[in-house]
């Protein structure tokens, strides 16, 4: 009996380990459910536009390969064209009822962009330069890499004083 109700552990054990780590695969579609209907609308119309953009990268490779006669590359270039342009207004409209339905959001962005734009005192800090030429050099260089002079590297700490003779 004991040995049944180990078997039987290991083996349900193992079926839910299984199942945990074939999760993400069997359940691709809970991806799209998660998002906003919006941003389903705008991941849509973006694909539809990547679509059409390598449509027209393949009519072009055609007509250049002698594939496609000029009448009939204007017209389907004419007709990509369009479906591309229709693409992207959807977008834009999508995107400015966003914009509309929280005027405050920008405002918040740009408030947390700029604090995380913090000046620290390595940025005021001017980048060395060659005593010789005046241009710019690397911060550890030894030599510069327009004129070939000789750099000062400072040093990590201050020299040392040598201590006085004693008589």
């Amino acid at each position: 009996m004991d040995q049944l109700f180990i078997i039987v552990a290991g083996v349900s054990l193992v079926g839910l380990t299984v199942l945990w780590i074939l999760r993400p695969l069997l359940g691709g579609a809970e991806v799209d459910r998660e998002r906003s209907p919006e941003a389903n609308a705008v991941a849509d119309l973006a694909a539809q536009h990547e679509v059409a953009l390598k449509s027209l990268r393949d009519l072009d490779n055609d007509y250049t390969a002698g594939k496609l006669d000029d009448a009939d590359y204007q017209a389907q270039r004419a007709l990509l064209l369009s479906e591309g342009v229709a693409i992207l207004q959807r977008l834009d409209e999508l995107k400015a009822g966003w914009a509309a339905s929280d005027p405050t959001l920008d405002t918040e962005i740009e408030t947390a962009v700029a604090a995380r734009r913090v000046v620290t005192p390595s940025d005021t800090i001017p980048p060395p330069t060659c005593p010789t030429c005046g241009a710019q050099v690397r911060v550890a260089a030894r030599f510069c890499d327009q004129c070939g002079a000789t750099l000062v590297v400072p040093t990590a700490s201050p020299p040392v004083a040598p201590l006085p003779k004693s008589g």
